[in-house]
């Protein structure tokens, strides 16, 4: 073998150890997903708690974010498949989903709940209950196709589930389903008062879904992060505030 293949090959060699030794950069992508992860008003950055909780397991990683953006989950969900070193925010794991990812966590968790409006005088005990009453929820998400699997037809669908408290306070439907977060902040968003969640309809964590490329020492660095500020408490005095916020 020549020398300049030799050398050629000694460079191929060392730049793979180092590419599965060393933690990658990543890029974060997510929808709009308060208090998870959206876009302050006044900076134009995107924030939260799934921000927070990130940023803070990278930083024990000695990762780098290099860029935070949000965006339909629709379109996050391709951008991650199909650009290296790139991983979904705040993403349910499903049987459907899991072979499209490496997955990270899960870091927190999400309440779905029915809101209503204070004059809603009905008491549900089940879930079941609430076939009877018109429900609001958005048109591509996950809440929804759970809604769907338990045969629930009785749905009034948004394209955007942010449209949906102005909907339930104008009696369009009796209940929204929507994150017991979120449903609080789209409504003061709106400017809707007189709504409350009235029952807890299911518990789902969230996840970093990671295009399949990326390195198992940037996955592994992340996982045992988080892991140790789940042991040590650093994730629960990052979550404080906004468990502190919720209605």
């Amino acid at each position: 073998m020549s020398t300049h293949c030799l050398r050629i090959l000694c460079l191929a060699l060392l730049t793979s150890i180092w590419t599965s030794t060393c933690p990658a950069d990543l890029h974060l992508v997510g929808e709009n997903i308060p208090p998870y992860n959206y876009v302050d008003s006044h900076t134009g950055h995107v924030v939260g708690l799934s921000v927070d909780l990130l940023n803070a397991a990278a930083a024990h990683a000695r990762i780098k974010i290099v860029e935070i953006q949000q965006m339909p989950m629709v379109r996050a969900i391709d951008q991650a498949r199909r650009q290296a070193d790139t991983c979904v925010m705040s993403l349910i794991r499903t049987p459907e989903r899991e072979p499209l990812f490496r997955w990270i966590g899960p870091y927190a968790v999400n309440h779905w709940v029915f809101y209503a409006r204070d004059d809603f005088t009905p008491i549900l005990k089940t879930l079941d209950d609430a076939k009877h009453y018109r429900i609001g929820s958005d048109a591509h998400g996950r809440k929804t196709a759970y809604l769907k699997s338990l045969g629930f037809t009785n749905l009034d669908l948004a394209p955007e589930d942010a449209l949906n408290g102005r909907k339930l306070a104008a009696g369009r439907f009796d209940l929204w389903l929507v994150g017991l977060y979120q449903g609080q902040a789209f409504a003061d968003q709106a400017g809707v008062t007189h709504i409350h969640p009235v029952f807890e309809v299911a518990r789902v964590d969230y996840y970093l879904a990671c295009n399949l490329n990326i390195s198992a020492t940037t996955a592994g660095a992340l996982q045992s992060a988080l892991e140790a500020m789940i042991k040590n408490k650093e994730a629960e005095r990052i979550e404080a505030p906004y468990v502190a916020a919720a209605p």
